[in-house]
């Protein structure tokens, strides 16, 4: 609405007001930028507080992104080497190309050249996705592949002795292959592992290559499906890393026994990207392990004490016992350890396993007492993960060292900083108490760090004891205590060493306080005609909306009046020319007949189509997997599409179950599939359909499909419209406009939802949403015995999970007889049935009553629901009722409530053009009929319906009234 015109000067007046109190305001902060500034140190202070949360939200991150980043690949030096070059250009002027594995180790050391091409077939030694890693070999040696990751979406996992072809690059100075493209066949050869003790290894040597060991279990840990050991051959330690998502196993119980270990060695690095330390990687596909003797104390885990991490710092507790406790990991040292908070209080816990990325896991361990707040890690198993909360804000005068270690957030002034290597120490002092915060960065982070003229910082990581060295640094610093530092965002900068003079900060908040008016009265004046432009959009795009419908309308009427126009011409045909006679040939009425059946029938067929896009109609819902649909979809289209069209299909193994009608989604994929086809034309092309699952936001679990294909795409007019009835893009008579409108309306009685997305020259995805099932089908319902006695010549019918019948009677769909089973049906009947006909219609009415009359029945018809009830309530027997849904003043639904109260065992078969109607008729009427009909209906289905529901009179012939009574 415009506003008051007193709306201005008020707001105007406002801002004037609030303008003068700015440069008060500013006047007040002259003073308090010359004694210290006091409202920059508060500003700091938040600062702090928003690097806290920072550093959780990022711990928390790095924890979700999987266990794989530090999995100590053999290539990491390869790889850091190759980032390393600034400016490198490939170099092909060698001209050689690697056929061996053999041919690679002449080419080690060279300095002509950075890349040589490969080209070679080798076996799989180790492929896995999660932790994106593939080592191979060949009969001379072994190396490991960095490979894309397009690779590992078609092949997350390969079987040791897989044969590959490689085509990629050898990086000369990392000692591997970045590959381009990798071809993989079917051929699985025996691999044979060399028997090694690694205490006997040059450390570095057998790397990449598939091995035999032995090693005695000295800890375990758990993460998720990684399981790790830490073993020891002779005095040589290493790692055994295996993923394993489907055994459920405990390697808790082999601590203390020497094992065998099969699987492929690669080398962990440390800082200056030099191995330090064995690693054996396995998965499912190697065998597990295998205890072969106890060396140590059986089963050490079993029986240990549970204890809180508040009971083990401060209950007494014997050196060398063994107790069980949980926490959340809250900080680490590389290789060395973790910090396990619970409560506020926190433990160091002495591992060679620990992890970076292991920060935020909730994980129960057990471990070994060692001495005064000393403790040795023995099991560990991950339980979940949540984001680690900011540590408590503590003043260095309040630090007690008996309770180290613990995280903590401190404000200190800045005294200097050294680095030693990659190791980087900040002295700090708060009052008379002095410490120091340590990290490892490379030279140019801690330049990014920034610490020239710093005066106040704030360091947040897990607090500890000084170590003995750290006082040789500076003779005149002499830290109490170390703050551990887990990257640069730990140090937030509150404050430097820079001020204003008085009148420099007077005149500068004076300009803001200027400034800031100038540019509110700018806002006001823009925000007051925005409003104006908002209401004049919002009329405009309701008129174009309204425009839009009743275009869609227009269509959509005009399509059908057009293929029912056809119909009825040709039915109105066949019934003149039956009508007229004369025709010489006796056969031309039969023909005539079945034409005007034919035509009958494809109405049906459209006016189904029409409620299936209106989502008016039932679906025979059964649960099963996607795939199956995508798959039989694809190979019936393949026999209608071009040959120079590539149907690629992407199926995930781990799609959710889902509730769908098998034939209407194999026709929306059909449809999805032709319209791709389509819309590449007479050039060769590729259609991916896609399988993955899916969870949305709000943790609902779905199934999705997408079609994709490289074509022209669409333009943004075009995608708009592209769900809407009877639009289309195609050619006249080359298509109707219905198939994507049809594919809409079904996928949404499913559910689920399909959406389109294109762009001009890049092609269209289509993607499909169906929910996944909540629990399974429930089993078909079969026949009554007496029900199935009597209708031993007809179709066995099934009720699927979805029709909302009796669950005593059936309902009969449109029986599919061969001609003699339809001659049958159609006889007279030798049982005579007493039938009340209830419809509105009285042309639907008339032929229905001679119809039934034709094949044996005595028919009483009624126009309305309340003469029926009338009828039955005065004492008149009736066999069964026959009642239409859609009725004038009294619904068919309150019709068939009423008849059921009078006489509950009365059969009824309810008939309704719109089937969901009786998805509707147990909400109002509490029960369920006894069968029911889809119009139009043939006779055999209504002669199939009676025979199942009344096999037999409930009433006498003599019983009934002589002469049954039209209802008009």
């Amino acid at each position: 609405m415009p506003s008051a015109p007193m709306d201005r000067p008020v707001l105007f007046g406002t801002l004037t007001v609030t303008c003068l109190a700015m440069a008060i305001f500013a006047a007040e902060q002259g003073l308090a930028a010359e004694q210290g500034l006091a409202a920059e140190q508060g500003l700091a202070a938040e600062q702090g507080l928003a690097a806290e949360q920072g550093l959780a939200a990022e711990q928390g991150l790095a924890a979700e992104q999987g266990l794989a980043a530090e999995q100590g690949l053999a290539a990491a030096q390869g790889l850091v080497a190759a980032q390393d070059r600034v400016g490198g250009q490939i170099d092909d002027s060698s001209g050689d190309v690697i056929g061996s594995l053999l041919d690679l180790k002449r080419h080690y050391g060279r300095t002509d050249v950075e890349t040589v091409p490969v080209d070679f077939e080798v076996w799989v030694n180790y492929w896995d996705v999660r932790d994106r890693a593939v080592f191979v070999r060949d009969q001379h040696s072994a190396i490991y592949l960095s490979v894309p990751f397009v690779h590992f979406e078609r092949h997350s996992r390969l079987r040791p002795g897989t044969r590959i072809r490689v085509v990629g690059r050898l990086v000369v100075d990392g000692h591997f292959v970045q590959v381009e493209t990798i071809e993989v066949s079917e051929v699985v050869e025996p691999v044979e592992a060399q028997s090694f003790r690694i205490e006997d290894l040059t450390l570095g040597s057998r790397w990449s290559h598939r091995v035999k060991t032995t090693g005695t279990v000295q800890e375990v840990a758990r993460f998720g499906d990684l399981w790790i050991a830490s073993c020891s051959s002779g005095d040589t330690s290493f790692l055994v890393h295996r993923f394993e998502e489907n055994a459920v196993f405990e390697w808790t119980r082999w601590i203390g026994s020497e094992v065998a270990i099969e699987g492929t060695l690669i080398c962990e690095m440390d800082a200056d990207k030099q191995p330090s330390r064995y690693v054996v990687e396995m998965n499912e596909f190697d065998p597990p392990l295998q205890p072969l003797r106890q060396v140590g104390e059986t089963d050490p885990v079993a029986g240990t004490e549970v204890r809180t991490i508040e009971q083990l710092r401060t209950a007494g507790s014997l050196v060398g016992g063994l107790y069980r406790t949980s926490g959340q990991i809250t900080s680490v040292a590389v290789g060395e350890g973790y910090l396990i908070e619970s409560e506020g209080t926190g433990i160091f816990i002495d591992t060679a396993m620990a992890r970076g990325d292991a920060v935020g896991h909730l994980v129960d361990v057990t471990l070994r007492r060692r001495g005064a707040n000393a403790f040795q890690a023995i099991s560990l198993h991950s339980r979940a993960f949540q984001t680690v909360p900011p540590p408590q804000r503590d003043e260095a005068q309040s630090v007690e060292l008996s309770l180290l270690p613990y995280r903590a957030t401190i404000e200190a002034d800045f005294i200097f900083s050294l680095s030693q290597d990659d190791e980087r120490i900040i002295m700090l002092r708060d009052g008379e108490t002095e410490f120091a915060a340590t990290l490892k960065v490379d030279d140019a982070t801690w330049q990014d760090l920034s610490l020239e003229n710093v005066r106040r910082v704030a360091v947040t990581g897990m607090v500890s004891a000084a170590p003995p060295g750290i006082t040789e640094l500076e003779q005149d610093f002499s830290p109490e205590f170390i703050v551990e530092l887990e990257g640069t965002g730990g140090v937030q900068v509150l404050s430097r060493w820079w001020q204003l003079s008085r009148s420099a900060g007077i005149s500068a908040l004076a300009l803001i306080a200027v400034v800031g008016m100038v540019g509110m009265l700018c806002f006001a004046t823009l925000w007051l005609r925005l409003q104006r432009t908002v209401r004049t959009n919002r009329r405009l795009e309701s008129q174009l909306m309204e425009s839009q419908k009743m275009d869609a309308l227009g269509r959509l009427a005009g399509g059908v009046a057009h293929d029912f126009n056809n119909l009825l011409a040709a039915i109105a045909s066949n019934l003149e020319l039956i009508d007229i006679g004369g025709s010489r040939d006796e056969d031309q009425p039969g023909h005539c007949l079945a034409s005007a059946r034919r035509c009958t029938a494809q109405a049906t067929k459209l006016v189904r189509s029409l409620l299936g896009f209106t989502r008016q109609t039932n679906l025979d819902l059964q649960v099963g997997h996607l795939n199956e649909v995508v798959e039989e979809a694809v190979l019936l289209a393949k026999t209608s599409l071009s040959p120079d069209v590539v149907v690629t299909m992407q199926l995930s193994p781990r799609l959710p179950p889902c509730r769908f009608d098998h034939a209407q989604l194999e026709q929306v994929l059909l449809n999805l599939l032709f319209n791709a086809h389509d819309a590449l034309g007479r050039q060769t092309g590729t259609i991916v359909l896609q399988t993955d699952r899916f969870v949305d936001a709000e943790g609902a679990e779905y199934a999705r499909a997408r079609v994709r294909d490289d074509g022209h795409g669409m333009d943004h007019e075009t995608r708009a419209r592209v769900f809407e009835p009877f639009f289309t893009t195609k050619k006249v008579g080359e298509g109707t406009g219905l198939g994507l409108a049809l594919s809409y309306g079904v996928i949404n009685q499913h559910g689920g939802s399909i959406d389109c997305q294109s762009e001009r020259g890049q092609g269209s995805v289509f993607t499909i949403l169906l929910p996944a099932a909540a629990e399974a089908p429930a089993a078909a319902a079969a026949a009554p015995a007496a029900a199935a006695a009597a209708a031993a010549a007809a179709v066995e019918t099934q009720r699927d999970a979805t029709t909302p019948l009796n669950p005593t009677a059936t309902r009969f769909p449109t029986p599919t007889e061969e001609p003699v089973e339809r001659v049958a049906l159609l006889r007279i009947d030798d049982v005579e049935r007493a039938i009340l006909l209830v419809d509105d219609d009285d042309e639907v009415r008339r032929v229905a009553k001679l119809s039934l009359e034709a094949i044996g029945h005595r028919v009483t018809d009624v126009s309305r629901g309340r003469e029926a009830i009338a009828r039955v309530q005065r004492g008149e027997a009736f066999d069964v009722v026959i009642l239409d849904l859609m009725m004038p003043d009294l619904s068919g639904a309150e019709t068939f409530r009423q008849l059921k109260s009078i006489c509950p065992d009365l059969p009824i078969i309810v008939c309704s053009g719109l089937l969901i109607e009786i998805e509707k008729l147990k909400q109002v009427s509490g029960r369920k009929p006894d069968a029911s009909l889809s119009k139009p209906f043939q006779l055999a289905d209504l002669q199939h319906s009676l025979r199942q529901v009344c096999p037999a009179p409930r009433c006498r012939p003599d019983a009934l009234q002589a002469d049954p009574v039209s209802g008009g």
